[in-house]
């Protein structure tokens, strides 16, 4: 909880929450039928988490990370979003 930027309400919830969606979407990404919904939901998802990131590379003295980590990190979620897109035919067309 202490990488959740102090504007967001309910750090616990918040964290909880998004665990959650992410073990939905891994299970989700193992079903043909709802890959491509669990990949939609894992974009936004890797979205919505990208302030906690950005706080910690603005902060980083407050974590045991290298700065240099911190601030790599930001633009490989990019790479990872394209992979999610990927690799769950987000960007396919349906069929």
């Amino acid at each position: 909880m202490s990488i959740m930027p102090p504007y967001i309400p309910w750090p616990r919830a918040a964290v909880l929450v998004s665990g959650v969606f992410e073990l939905l979407g891994a299970f989700g990404i193992l079903y043909g039928p709802t890959r491509r919904a669990a990949g939609l939901g894992l974009l936004a998802l890797t979205i919505a988490v990208t302030p906690a990131n950005i706080y910690m590379a603005q902060h980083p003295n407050r974590f045991h990370i290298a700065e240099w980590v911190l601030i790599a990190r930001l633009p490989l979620q990019l790479g990872l979003l394209a992979l999610i897109a990927w690799s769950t035919s987000v960007w396919a067309a349906r069929q």
